[in-house]
């Protein structure tokens, strides 16, 4: 073969560049596996809507049923309404106890978005403006008659109990003279007093009593409710036409 011949590989189908690729590990999933991975991301999505629900709940009731027990129940056992000292304070007792109570409220606020639960969620809401409402309206009207009770014969003890009394040192004729003049002081504050009664029957309106039952564990519930909402409104109502007829109440005296 002569010097300067070219020699040319025989190329065959076995032969050639090497294209394998590094080995690589395959990993396949076992089903098994992918179900155990759904349950946990199921358990864990469960576990936080049990959690948000759960503890903002059981805060509210606990600080409720606290405030209840605590300051609400006994005013309400031991109401007086001849001890005006005692009337204020219970009434102060009360609107702190109610304040604690919307506090604790805020926390499930955001529930009455939810269904079913959600309307009496926001009933509650609603219940505890109106009453928070209420209170201010009776503790300006005590406040604003107060100074004018002795001269109508009610005597304010020295330690904060109010006694009834007759007093002979002033005639009834004195008592509409001084009532007379006391009504132009009395009739702002009586605007002040409708305002917040207002305010407490726009609440009170949209509790719905017929979503609840009749009774419940014995007691009645859809009756009283509704008997209790319908004197409220009643009261509301008399309340807010006082004004114009203590403005005509000095001629009228």
């Amino acid at each position: 073969m002569p010097d300067d011949s070219l020699l040319i590989p025989k190329l065959t189908p076995d032969s050639g560049l090497d294209t394998e690729t590094p080995n690589q590990e395959v990993v396949i999933e076992k089903p098994k596996a992918k179900l155990n991975k759904k349950l946990l991301i199921g358990s864990g999505i469960l576990l936080f809507f049990i959690l948000i629900y759960t503890i903002p709940l059981l805060i509210f009731g606990v600080t409720a049923n606290k405030q209840y027990k605590n300051n609400i129940s006994p005013v309400i056992t031991s109401f007086d309404s001849a001890d005006l000292g005692k009337v204020k304070d219970d009434i102060t007792t009360i609107k702190d106890s109610l304040a604690k109570v919307m506090s604790s409220y805020k926390l499930i606020s955001w529930m009455r978005i939810t269904p079913f639960a959600g309307k009496y969620v926001s009933d509650l809401g609603h219940g505890l403006k109106g009453a928070t409402y209420s209170l201010e309206a009776a503790q300006i009207g005590i406040d604003t008659v107060s100074p004018y009770l002795s001269v109508l014969g009610y005597v304010e003890g020295d330690q904060g109990s109010g006694v009834a009394s007759e007093s002979g040192e002033i005639t009834a004729q004195e008592r509409i003279d001084f009532i007379v003049s006391a009504i132009p002081e009395i009739v702002p504050k009586t605007g002040e007093i409708a305002q917040k009664m207002s305010e407490a029957k726009i609440e009170f309106s949209y509790i719905d009593s017929n979503r609840y039952p009749e009774k419940y564990k014995g007691k009645e519930i859809r009756g009283k409710l509704k008997a209790g909402l319908d004197m409220f409104d009643m009261a509301a109502t008399y309340v807010s036409q006082s004004k114009p007829l203590l403005e005509v109440a000095p001629y009228l005296l």
